[in-house]
């Protein structure tokens, strides 16, 4: 059997290099040590495209990665409730209990009902940017990436809207924990345990007391599957806690990714503004180039081999995502970015019997904000600085991102033109 390999170059995957651009660094373990193990906390990281899809389908490579998590969390703070919810929630089951769960979870996100979702949503997105329509810029988190997947998961649930700022806040504290993220672990974790608290007794209150005119909704359906004893009550609150909390974190750093791929590639954005009907596949490129879910992670649960690397039972695997998506093996020129790209389909939302509940929501949420957006683009700037990423390895976003318009470009897009490169004239017209 192969060794594990242990290579000084890669010891520090937290810091502030690596952070702003990882992907040298990803190309180096595939190239060099594909299967590494990372000698100060023992996991052993994969990088390579098939070995992480291998794993990803694999019973043998199990979910529940709840003990990991709590050798960082400080004997003085009380945990439990906080395990309990985690116990429950889909993504950390497997096997018969997973499909079970995932047959109820999953019964909002399936093709169709995604489909039934679309004018509601383009209606929402829509609503956004008519309130933003007199700014000259634009908070990109503050005013779009953040309030639009709050305001559609919300409504997909049948929950009230009004929520949204509180439920972001909370679920902010709850991946400031699970990320290995900079800060006090201890506050970090208090934090977290008191905002998913408050989680739990709001997901109470609003099975306890459901308003008419609920009937048929999600959270409808999951209060009958209680009554009924078909889910258990942590079950339910679980697992909304999970849908409340996955939707504001991914779909929110994927708009914001998406507006940097588009504004650090003028020539894909023009190909996009000459050809909109590539922006579904912009969609998808921009999940491959940059995914926000960098690492996720497995524990085995029986011997297996990676790549000639026998993996013991018990050792935790992280699945580097953001490698994956960027491995020459598999996609043509994988560090360029390309609006057109019709390849092998990237892993940013998993495969296997974990893929992503929600991602087919993601994907037409993120579809509808960049029919609107991308008019707006041309000649926009980045006025926040330069981009200063979030500090942890395992989810990317940027922390800030504030882009300025230009009027014509603005004015242009209002009149329905041709937008890029286009001047308008006094009576509305426009012409090159």
């Amino acid at each position: 059997m192969g060794a594990l390999h242990v290579i000084d170059g890669f010891r520090d995957l937290r810091g502030p290099d690596f952070i702003h651009n990882p992907y040298p660094t990803y190309r180096a373990m595939r190239d060099r040590a594909p299967v590494w193990r990372d000698p100060y906390t023992g996991h052993v990281f994969v990088t390579r495209y098939d070995d992480v899809l291998g794993i990803l389908k694999d019973p043998r490579f199990g979910s529940n990665r709840i003990n990991d998590r709590l050798k960082r969390v400080p004997d003085d703070v009380d945990v439990s409730r906080l395990v309990e919810l985690l116990v429950d929630r889909l993504v950390m089951t497997d096997g018969s209990r997973h499909r079970d769960l995932r047959r109820e979870v999953g019964s909002a996100f399936t093709a169709a009902k995604v489909r039934s979702y679309a004018q509601g949503t383009d209606a929402m997105v829509r609503q956004t940017f008519d309130s933003l329509r007199e700014q000259d810029t634009l908070d990109v988190l503050n005013d779009l990436a953040l309030p639009v997947p709050s305001r559609v998961i919300l409504s997909v649930l049948g929950l009230p809207p009004r929520d949204h700022q509180k439920l972001r806040a909370w679920a902010e504290d709850f991946y400031l924990w699970l990320a290995h993220s900079p800060g006090d672990i201890g506050v970090r974790t208090q934090r977290a345990v008191d905002s998913i608290v408050q989680m739990s007794d709001y997901v109470d209150n609003e099975l306890s007391a459901l308003p008419s005119g609920t009937e048929g909704t999600y959270v409808a359906r999951m209060a009958t599957n209680l009554e009924s004893g078909e889910m258990t009550h942590n079950e339910v609150t679980a697992n909304l806690i999970g849908i409340l909390n996955a939707a504001h974190e991914t779909t929110s750093s994927l708009i914001a990714n998406g507006t940097i791929c588009l504004l650090e590639h003028p020539g894909e954005l023009q190909r996009l503004i000459a050809e909109p009907d590539l922006i579904a596949s912009a969609v998808e490129e921009m999940l491959r180039f940059e995914s926000p879910s960098q690492i996720i992670s497995r524990i085995a649960t029986e011997e297996a081999e990676i790549d000639g690397v026998t993996i013991k039972p018990g050792v935790m695997v992280a699945l580097v995502l953001g490698s994956a998506n960027r491995d020459e093996r598999v996609f043509v020129e994988p560090d360029s970015f390309d609006v057109s790209r019709n390849e092998r389909q990237n892993l940013a939302f998993g495969r296997g019997s974990h893929f992503c509940t929600g991602g087919g929501l993601a994907s037409l949420e993120l579809v509808s904000v960049f029919r609107q957006l991308v008019p707006l683009l041309p000649k926009a700037r980045i006025i926040s600085g330069p981009v200063q990423w979030r500090p942890t390895p395992a989810f990317r976003s940027p922390q800030d991102l504030v882009i300025e318009f230009d009027s014509v470009a603005i004015t242009i897009a209002e009149f329905g033109g041709d937008w890029y490169g286009q001047v308008p004239t006094a009576d509305g017209s426009s012409h090159n």
